[in-house]
């Protein structure tokens, strides 16, 4: 049993490199947890999270005029949109 721990320490660690492939693995993962733990400390002040996730907090009721608003807002960029790419278009031309 010894016998093929050895075996298998050293074929890991010398003959195919695997140690450092790990080690270096390792670092990574580290580094990414890091980061992603960095990332969030600063993009999120203290509880904003909490107000994110706040089931108990009142739901606003939209109106037809909000809807209304929105699809005006939505016609608005469809049709600055159309007539940019018009522009575009005939400026390539």
């Amino acid at each position: 049993m010894l016998d093929t721990q050895h075996y298998v320490h050293n074929l890991v660690t010398e003959e195919m490199g695997l140690g450092n492939l790990i080690e270096n693995a390792v670092k990574l993962l580290k580094e990414e947890k890091d980061n992603i733990a960095a990332a969030g400390a600063d993009g999120m002040d203290e509880g904003a999270e909490d107000d994110l996730f706040d089931y108990d907090k009142e739901i606003i009721d939209l109106t037809d005029e909000d809807y209304q608003d929105f699809r005006d807002a939505e016609d608005d960029d469809a049709a600055f949109d159309e007539e940019f790419l018009k522009s575009f278009m005939e400026e390539e031309e």
